[in-house]
Order: C-alpha cells, then sequence, then structure tokens
C-alpha cells in the first residue's frame, strides 16, 4: 500500500469485521462506482438468503463449531464467518473469533465440527489435523466431523458468504437438506 501512495495513486482500504461491515462496503464501493441501486439490491438479496438460513437454523441443536483459516500458527476465523456459524444454529468456538488459537483453547472449547477454510491452500489435508498432539481429544475429531470448506467463499467478505453460508449448513446438518434460499 506505501508504494502505491507513493506513486500516487488512489487507495480503498476495507478492513471488515462482522457482516454488517460487509453490507456497508458493498454499498460504499456500490456508489463509488455509480451502481448504488445494484449495489442496494445485492445487499438486499444476501440478507435475505442469509435470513432464510438463520429462519431454519434457529430450531437446530446447538453444535460447537471451530473453523480454522490457518494450520500454522493456527487461527480460527473472522468474526463475520463465527456471525454465520452462530445464525446458522451452531456456536462458533473458541472465542474470541479472528485470532491466533492454541491447542489449549480448542480443546477446552471442544468443538464437535472443525471446519477447514485454509486462505489461499487448494488442497486441504485434513488428516493433518489427527495428527495434531492432542487433538485426539475433541469431540469433532473422535467423529470424524472434519469438513474441508471452499476457502474463499467463507474467507472473501462478499457475496460469496452465501455459497459459505450453504457450505456450513452442509458440514453442520449433513442430513438435512439445504433450505430454500434467495
Amino acid at each position: 500500500m506505501d508504494a502505491l501512495l507513493q506513486k500516487k495513486q488512489n487507495v480503498l482500504c476495507l478492513y471488515p469485521q462482522y457482516l454488517a461491515d460487509v453490507y456497508a462496503h458493498i454499498l460504499w464501493i456500490g456508489r463509488l462506482c455509480e451502481v448504488a441501486r445494484e449495489a442496494e439490491t445485492l445487499v438486499s438479496e444476501i440478507k435475505s438468503a442469509l435470513a432464510a438460513l438463520a429462519a431454519v437454523g434457529k430450531d437446530m441443536e446447538v453444535q460447537r463449531v471451530y473453523v480454522e483459516i490457518w494450520p500454522d500458527p493456527t487461527m480460527n476465523a473472522a468474526p463475520w464467518v463465527a456471525e454465520l456459524v452462530d445464525m446458522l444454529g451452531g456456536r462458533s468456538v473458541p472465542e474470541p473469533p479472528g485470532r491466533r488459537v492454541t491447542t489449549q483453547d480448542v480443546l477446552a472449547s471442544d468443538p464437535q465440527v472443525i471446519l477447514l477454510a485454509w486462505a489461499g491452500v487448494e488442497a486441504i489435508d485434513s488428516n493433518q489435523v489427527l495428527k495434531r498432539p492432542g487433538w485426539e481429544q475433541v469431540s469433532a475429531v473422535q467423529s470424524g466431523r472434519i469438513v474441508v470448506l471452499d476457502e474463499i467463499m467463507v474467507n472473501a467478505p462478499g457475496p460469496n458468504l452465501v455459497q459459505g453460508a450453504q457450505e456450513i449448513w452442509s458440514a453442520l446438518y449433513p442430513e438435512r437438506p439445504m433450505p430454500v434460499v434467495g
């Protein structure tokens, strides 16, 4: 970014934390690109699709869910991903989201489901989780509930989050059909 600023280039740097930030940024970019109405429609569609999933998720049994975005050091997902997990009937653990986590953090929160969305990694080997010292005690490891997600669908804050929420739904409720959204 410094190099761009030194060359006197305009730079827009956004740092969303929550879904509300993602929506606001889509609207800002829409206004900047003179497509405000389209951006408003897009945000409305995203909210509607996520609300449809959340409506069904509120009646589901709560599961502790660890979403890992990086394996070494282990890091849990951004707050907006934790919001998606929570709205779908899960409980994102360990808290708070968006930080480096230790083995002790994971063991203490004992996730029932582990979702792997390692940023920039196309072929994630979920067996790596099985080899981590102490992790054999984790409920998700014991039950084999380790699921690889398409990382761009959850890690990139934009319209793709609807598909990311659908992937999370499928991981949490593999026996349940996907609710109709959007």
